[in-house]
């Protein structure tokens, strides 16, 4: 789907909240329709890290209502932001058993 670098403070009280709108790959106008899906995003060390290795760190995403808008919430976690540095990312959605990436790229945590 998009590679999207994301970049925030390291580690604080607050926790930032990524809104995202999901297109359709096969059509850039239409919402990407997230009925049924589970939405994760996984932090890992670098892109060629496994999706299920014991060192990722995960969150579980919410979808915004009406599901056919394609758009969806998630957090992102100090312990994902912790220490500074630059982490890969990817956000999966799962439908019916099938895993589909919605979207990845860097995510950095800088040093305020």
């Amino acid at each position: 789907m998009s590679n999207v670098p994301l970049r925030y403070p390291e580690a604080t009280d607050v926790q930032p909240t990524v809104t995202v709108v999901v297109k359709h790959p096969d059509n850039s106008e239409t919402p990407y329709d997230l009925t049924g899906h589970t939405i994760t995003l996984i932090r890992k060390l670098t892109k060629d890290v496994p999706d299920n290795d014991a060192g990722n760190i995960t969150s579980t995403g919410t979808i915004v209502v009406p599901a056919t808008n394609g758009i969806f919430t998630i957090p992102i976690t100090a312990a994902m932001l912790t220490p500074t540095g630059e982490y890969w990312y990817k956000i999966n959605g799962v439908v019916s058993g099938k895993t589909v990436t919605l979207q990845y790229g860097i995510l950095e945590a800088i040093n305020t």
